[in-house]
């Protein structure tokens, strides 16, 4: 068996009956690089992998599998699954260098290799190899990276709150055995997840905890990456518990690391982006972003996946800007072009999922600019990749459904067809989320969207009692609930609107007050902003419909508002209709 690149590269040329040179022009590089990669002195990259893959007719996988610095004991024990426990005892010993163990680069290496394999058969030759590392136990510390690899496929088959236990029953053991103390990699790559799955379980101030302690431990190891990493997770944790001020200084202190660590450094910058977005910083954001594409193209860093990523963030900033969609469709398509590349190339359900989402952007921007076919088009694409999206990620496949067919009922909206859009619009509730504010949102969006395709049809007590439906559901609404809160948004204008539309002018103010304090709670300022031009067409329909008292009510109510909270900035909408008023 063939366990190393060079190996198959060698043999190809052999049978080919090709020199260096020959082949080098064939595979469009230079004769020194094969010489290189054929002795083992250069690993070849993905791209060439590839194109290798393509001349020779081997599965691109198995080469990329055998090419990766993954131990070749590892290597060939999950080839050989069979009895593999004795062939790891047996070749431990040729994995050193100099009499000396690379106990933690070696178990590393795997991990990398773990993290990033999700398919079923891959999973099942891993249990087995993790099985047998945790038998090692004349090796301790090969036994404890068995069952750190142990939680970390937990967390995939169960879930993160069993894995959290593992983990931290992992780093008790590694802190308090004294023939551990040495473990700090191990150690280090502990706190990481204890982090990450306090954070999958909303114990941000947890996460925080654990990512400060990696903190200390890569100072102590001096390793410029793993601290950078640390800054980048106490970032995204503060984020999620929307802390923004203080992730956007995590972030930065991490990008002031100095090191090697380019496709951290990409990492930090897209986080940053995607922070200014949400506060409404659209041209910081946009700056960050193509900062970090730039560092994901480098040949050191060369990350395809997240390129288009970054790509897919760049054209969902533009699109909620709401100012040049013709460069958000611009970011998407590019997205779209590297996402369907790597899915063909290597089948990833990253790149799988990352094209449908893709389409899903592109199809909301095709809805804003009344590209309605076109939006049809996609969106009934996406609807029917439903069941391969399940076998990927239930959870996500889900929200996808949800955001689909609200698009699809808004275009047949659009399009007037009331029965399609109704039928869509009640689809939202078919797809439930894994957690109880998902469904709760879900069955809102419902309400919501038929509120307003009533009212569009002027059914008037259909509409109102979607409405009804909507405050029942939402009850004694927690302001920390941050999935909930635009369409919690959203309702109160709705219900404000209403009110104005049956003569009671407080009800309609206080409904939209409390709508303009909730997104100024909710810290995105693009809410905000979206709720005062919501107000501002509501002054503007109510003193064309005649209603002057009731527009004048709500304009003053709303400009003094803004003024007690140093908002003028983001209330041109609202101060746009000044005019409407010099007369009286």
């Amino acid at each position: 068996m063939k366990l190393t690149f060079a190996e198959h590269l060698r043999e190809f040329r052999a049978e080919k009956k090709m020199s260096l040179r020959a082949l080098a022009e064939l595979l469009g590089v230079s004769h020194t690089l094969i010489g290189l990669i054929e002795t083992n002195k250069r690993k070849a990259s993905n791209k060439f992998i590839r194109k290798f893959a393509k001349y020779s007719g081997k599965d691109p996988k198995l080469l990329e599998f055998i090419a990766n610095p993954m131990p070749l004991s590892y290597k060939q024990s999950i080839y050989e699954s069979e009895g593999a426990p004795n062939f790891l005892k047996e070749n431990w010993a040729q994995e050193t260098i100099d009499g000396k163990d690379h106990i933690d680069e070696l178990c590393l290496s795997l991990f990398r290799e773990i993290e990033f394999r999700n398919m079923p058969e891959d999973l099942i030759y891993y249990r087995r190899l993790i099985s047998s590392l945790e038998n090692m136990t004349d090796r301790p510390v090969v036994e404890c990276w068995g069952k750190f690899y142990n939680a970390f496929l937990m967390e995939k088959e169960v879930g993160p709150e069993l894995s959290l236990r593992a983990f931290q029953d992992l780093y008790a053991r590694l802190v308090n055995e004294p023939s551990l103390q040495d473990t700090l990699y191990l150690r280090l790559q502990a706190c990481f997840k204890m982090g990450q799955m306090n954070q999958k379980l909303e114990a941000f101030e947890e996460a925080v905890q654990h990512f400060l302690q990696a903190r200390k431990i890569s100072e102590q190891l001096k390793d410029s990456e793993s601290l950078a990493m640390s800054y980048y997770l106490t970032g995204n944790a503060y984020q999620s518990n929307r802390n923004r001020e203080t992730a956007i200084q995590s972030f930065l202190e991490g990008l002031s690391i100095d090191g090697p660590h380019q496709h951290i450094r990409a990492k930090l910058l897209l986080s940053l982006g995607i922070l200014y977005r949400e506060l409404g910083r659209f041209p910081e954001a946009v700056d960050r972003m193509k900062d970090a594409v730039k560092l994901w193209k480098l040949k050191a860093v060369n990350d395809s996946i997240s390129l288009a990523q970054t790509h897919q963030e760049m054209s969902e900033t533009y699109y909620q800007e709401g100012v040049n969609y013709e460069a958000a469709l611009d970011y998407v398509h590019r997205s779209l072009i590297i996402f369907t590349r790597l899915e063909q190339e290597s089948s990833s359900s990253i790149a799988k999922v990352g094209v449908v989402k893709s389409k899903l952007l592109k199809s909301a921007i095709f809805v804003n600019s009344n590209q309605l076919e076109r939006a049809t088009h996609n969106l009934t694409a996406i609807i029917q990749d439903y069941h391969e999206l399940t076998s990927i990620d239930l959870s996500e496949a889900n929200n996808i459904m949800r955001e689909a067919h609200e698009l699809l009922g808004v275009v047949y909206e659009k399009g007037k067809h009331w029965v399609k859009a109704e039928e869509s619009y009640r689809r939202i509730a078919h797809y439930p989320s894994t957690s109880e504010s998902g469904s709760l949102h879900g069955r809102l969006r419902v309400f919501i969207n038929l509120h307003n395709l009533y009212n569009k049809k002027s059914n008037t007590a259909d509409a109102i009692s979607m409405l009804m439906q909507a405050d029942a559901l939402v009850g004694d609404f927690d302001h920390s609930n941050f999935d909930l809160l635009a369409s919690v948004i959203e309702l109160r204008l709705l219900q404000g609107n209403i009110a104005f539309d049956q003569g009671s002018t407080q009800e309609g103010v206080k409904y939209h007050l409390d709508a303009c304090d909730l997104s100024r709670n909710c810290d995105t300022t693009h809410i905000l902003r979206k709720s005062l031009k919501s107000i501002r067409d509501q002054v503007r329909t109510l003193h064309t419909n005649g209603n002057e008292i009731f527009a004048l009510a709500l304009y003053n109510t709303i400009t003094s508002w803004v003024k007690q909270h140093s908002l003028e900035n983001l209330a041109i909408d609202i101060q746009s209709c000044k005019d409407l008023f010099d007369q009286i």
